[in-house]
């Protein structure tokens, strides 16, 4: 890897119904993008931990989007890190639903809980909740959400980070919102659920070979895969497995 270069590691590039985990990568080592189901033991599994997040991205509230919050957030408290800084993104609405998952968490009643509960409460506080037409900007990235369609509130974001700009969907169908947007990064992950025509709340293989076709200069990652091969695709269109990483 080149001393410029920017290191992108897929965690998972599944959904719900395949053999590969749900789909969450990292940018840099420090930005998680989606905590579904299995994303903690899968950071573990690449040699990374909660401790190494800075930055948490959610595109929406689906379980395999965000089902692993309560995982990643009692173990940063049970690893000692809630005083490492965490910024959380999200769509509006993430701090009640996130509540309610920690709800759930304490409702046998945990023995002495009202000790954790400050801890937990922080948590909630370092969440921010934007949408398209705000920015987070700090002294390493630039963050801008964008809406795509798909479910209430779910977004995309533009991360702009060393120079360099990645484009992260999340789940959507194809839509002008996205479109809009592909100028904006050179590099895509971009939601590509099924080979052609399953499911129109999410994008097909198809489409996704559509836009790299029209984008020849720019690279499509496609994620959130059903279980399909594609036996042509344009030189511009990559699909990553779990725990596969690339340089940018």
């Amino acid at each position: 890897m080149e001393k410029n270069d920017l290191k992108i590691i897929f965690l998972g590039t599944g959904n719900f119904a395949t053999t590969r985990r749900c789909t969450s990568f990292v940018v840099d080592q420090q930005i998680l993008f989606d905590v579904g189901y299995g994303t903690v033991n899968a950071l573990i599994d690449n040699n990374l931990d909660t401790k190494d997040i800075r930055y948490l991205l959610i595109s929406h509230f689906h379980g395999d989007h965000i089902g692993d919050i309560i995982h990643f957030i009692t173990r940063r408290i049970a690893k000692k890190e809630t005083d490492l800084p965490l910024q959380i993104i999200a769509p509006k609405g993430a701090k009640k639903i996130i509540g309610k998952y920690l709800e759930a968490h304490f409702a046998d009643d945990m023995a002495d809980i009202s000790k954790l509960v400050p801890l937990y409460e922080s948590t909630i506080e370092n969440i921010l909740e934007i949408d398209e037409g705000q920015q987070y900007k700090d002294n390493l990235v630039t963050i801008d959400p964008f809406y795509v369609q798909h479910s209430p509130n779910a977004q995309g974001y533009i991360i702009n980070i060393k120079d360099k700009t990645i484009g992260c969907s999340g789940d959507t169908e194809m839509c002008n919102a996205l479109l809009r947007q592909i100028k904006n990064a050179d590099t895509w992950i971009i939601n590509c659920s099924h080979k052609d025509g399953e499911n129109k709340r999410n994008m097909s293989a198809s489409e996704i070979v559509k836009i790299a076709t029209e984008n020849p200069e720019r690279k499509f990652y496609g994620v959130h895969r059903k279980d399909y091969v594609l036996d042509t695709k344009p030189a511009n269109v990559f699909l990553p497995n779990d725990n596969e990483n690339i340089s940018i």
